[in-house]
């Protein structure tokens, strides 16, 4: 088992994951539960590799979800970059909880950021094997 930062965070906060349903265009709603919390999150899943069984890999996509929403900046922005049709409801509602979410969910876990850029999980450089395999 790695000890990288993931792996540790995962560990330490008792976190399990759980695919939901697919969403068309390559995006997945996921659960994350620990013991005092439990979101659904919309995470990218372009590759295939969400996998239950790797919880840092996990958590790196329910991070990156995250990370979509604190750096767009509207919820325009955000459909956009996440191929979404900004005219269905379900997608402003869940855009606006979002907000709560990333706010909650970083002071409970302690962490801001990502240690895995996306250009080292897209193109699998050494970062992305040391963190998240």
């Amino acid at each position: 088992m790695s000890s990288s930062p993931l792996h540790i965070l995962d560990r330490k906060k008792n976190l399990s994951f759980r695919k939901l349903k697919e969403v068309p265009i390559s995006k997945l709603w996921v659960e994350l539960k620990s013991p005092d919390l439990t979101y659904k999150v919309l995470v990218d899943n372009e590759y295939g590799e969400f996998n239950e069984n790797k919880p840092a890999l996990c958590l790196y996509h329910v991070l990156l979800a995250f990370e979509d929403y604190k750096v767009s900046k509207d919820y325009l922005e955000w459909c956009r970059d996440n191929d979404l049709d900004a005219a269905q409801l379900q997608w402003l509602d869940y855009y606006k909880s979002m907000e709560e979410s990333t706010q909650v969910l970083y002071r409970r876990l302690g962490f801001n950021g990502h240690l895995v850029s996306r250009s080292d999980f897209e193109f699998r450089t050494s970062n992305y094997t040391q963190y998240l395999l």
